[in-house]
């Protein structure tokens, strides 16, 4: 059973958010609008890449008597061929205080096919597989550099804030700012929050207190490499509900929630053989259908 619970968590956290790398460079400048919607028309041209992401959830709780703290930390990465309908991804979760949320998880798509191994502490590997929900969107959402091209292409202000270099390859850095719903949006598809937020009961305007989102852009292909993102959200007793909130359940005269999430996205190899192969193993795979609302982005 307590497989079974860690293998729903853990595919929720296979939606999270991405993009590669960009140190200084000197050129004519280009209108900050213009380059995000040359990056957005990019897109269709990066039909492989490789990405790491690297996600921190930091959670202070207050209570009537106590405030308690929490962590959850995930290491992502991997890989995307949309040419041959490839994908895979490998995370890892650690949480403080430990749960049974730790744990590994590798995941391929493979054609109209998902294979997912989930590996516990002293629990020997898991393998399973359906079939893609393709009127559910067939594994879009997984597509780590699409998340970050909607962002662009639905901010509401951009603004060039540097120029860097990554590798060898010259960036623009945009600061990007999209509205506070398609913001929302983005945290609601985040697998490291899932069960772990408040029910939403005022305006986006006092739960989202703070953010900063930056892209940088390669010069040359106008390709999203990297991405970074922090956002904090803070929830008061009086504007949301918090009956079972994962990490930190809800605390005796609670008055005050607060998130502090950072994300940074590298994606590389872009446009280069990805090389994504199912382990012989995973042919053996239990067929099933896990009842996971985000399955259907597979």
């Amino acid at each position: 059973m307590r497989a079974k619970w860690l293998v729903a968590i853990l595919i929720l956290a296979f939606l999270l958010v991405p993009a590669v790398a960009c140190g200084g460079g000197e050129g004519e400048a280009e209108p900050a609008e213009e380059i995000a919607d040359a990056a957005v028309a990019a897109y269709a041209e990066q039909d492989t890449y490789q990405f790491d992401m690297d996600m921190t959830v930091e959670m202070d709780v207050t209570g009537v008597d106590e405030t308690v703290e929490g962590t959850i930390t995930m290491d992502m990465n991997g890989a995307s061929d949309k040419i041959n309908r490839r994908t895979y991804t490998n995370m890892q979760t650690s949480t403080v205080p430990s749960t049974a949320m730790e744990g590994e998880v590798e995941m391929y798509k493979i054609g109209d096919w998902t294979y997912l191994k989930t590996s516990m502490p002293g629990e020997p590997p898991i393998w399973l597989k359906w079939e893609v929900c393709l009127q559910c969107g067939g594994g879009e959402k997984l597509d780590m550099v699409g998340q970050q091209v909607d962002l662009l292409g639905e901010s509401v202000d951009v603004e060039i804030v540097d120029n860097d270099k990554l590798d060898a390859t010259e960036c623009y850095v945009l600061e990007v700012k999209p509205g506070l719903e398609k913001l929302w949006e983005w945290v609601q598809d985040q697998v490291a929050l899932q069960n772990q937020l408040p029910a939403l009961g005022s305006g986006l305007e006092g739960v989202i207190s703070d953010f900063a989102i930056n892209q940088w852009i390669a010069k040359d292909t106008y390709f999203i490499l990297k991405s970074t993102l922090d956002v904090t959200l803070t929830f008061s007793s009086s504007s949301s509900s918090c009956p079972s909130c994962g990490l930190i359940p809800a605390l005796p005269g609670e008055s005050a929630r607060t998130y502090d999430i950072t994300v940074t996205v590298v994606v590389y190899d872009v446009n280069q053989p990805a090389n994504i192969e199912l382990p012989p193993e995973a042919e053996d795979a239990k067929e099933g259908s896990l009842s996971v609302p985000i399955l259907g982005a597979w």
